[in-house]
Formats: structure tokens, C-alpha cells, sequence
């Protein structure tokens, strides 16, 4: 469960404007292509219209061997297998795209606009959350959130 808190005073610091964020994200991504080898949990949720219960939720494991492989696996999927159809043909379009710099599918500016939404803290960590909107017309983008690490901006 996520509660997204604006306006309060849980986290001592102020949070950067937008555009800071956003640069300090792209900054790190670039960092993150000079590290070791990780893994990242990814949980998708699939809506119908404006249902307010998703259709469909895939958890994907992600191992990140930088600067340009990706293997994936789906840990879990309930709901309709449409959903984790969906989440395989993204992932695996994913792992092609991040072989280009920078990758089309990368949020990053020049494939997003961005919206501040507010502050969270998510396992332990401050997180800013964006909203994503895709700047162009394109399956491999998608319109939805992401929780930022306030440390990290990964």
C-alpha cells in the first residue's frame, strides 16, 4: 500500500523542483550504466478503462548487467493473462531498446513529460513520485508513476 503525502512535514527536507529531479534521474541513469550488476523488482498493474480494480498484476524481476543487458523473469501474475502477455512483449522490447543510447523506452526528457505528484516513503527509503505522461505516440512508452529514490534518483 502507497500513501502519498503532499504538504507534510514527515520528510525533513524539501524536495528539489521538478526539473532537478528529473536532470538528477538522468544524471544517475548514466552513473548506473558505469556500476555492477543488479537486480530490480518491477510490479505492474493493468486497468480496465477507469476501473478502479487492476484486471491484471505482473511482478517481473529485472537483472541489469550494464551497460546493455537485460534479462528478465515474471515472479507472479493474477488476474487476466493478457496482463503478463503485455508485460513480457514491453520487457522484452526493453531489452532490445537498451542497446541504443539512450534507449527510446528510457524515462528520461526526451521521452516523457513529467509531473511532480508528491512524496512517499516506499520500504524505508523517501521517494519523490512522478507521473509519466509519454511525449509521443509509441507501445513501448506508458502513462503512470514512478517512485523516485530521494538519495539515489534511481
Amino acid at each position: 500500500m502507497f500513501v502519498l503525502l503532499t504538504g507534510s512535514s514527515l520528510f525533513a527536507q524539501p524536495a528539489p523542483d521538478l526539473n532537478q529531479i528529473v536532470s538528477r534521474m538522468e544524471e544517475a541513469r548514466i552513473r548506473a550504466k558505469q556500476t555492477e550488476p543488479f537486480l530490480l523488482t518491477r510490479e505492474y498493474q493493468m486497468f480496465h478503462g477507469y476501473e478502479s480494480k487492476p484486471t491484471s498484476e505482473v511482478k517481473a524481476e529485472i537483472n541489469v548487467v550494464p551497460p546493455t543487458e537485460r534479462q528478465y523473469k515474471i515472479v507472479s501474475s493474477k488476474g487476466s493473462d493478457r496482463g503478463e502477455k503485455v508485460v513480457r512483449k514491453i520487457l522484452d522490447h526493453e531489452s532490445a531498446a537498451e542497446k541504443s543510447t539512450p534507449p527510446p523506452t528510457a524515462i528520461v526528457h526526451d521521452n516523457y513529460e513529467f509531473g511532480f505528484e508528491g512524496e512517499a516513503d516506499f520500504q524505508g527509503a523517501r521517494c519523490y513520485v512522478l507521473s509519466l505522461r509519454p511525449r509521443r505516440k509509441d507501445p513501448s512508452l506508458v502513462e503512470g508513476r514512478a517512485w523516485v529514490d530521494a538519495n539515489t534518483f534511481l
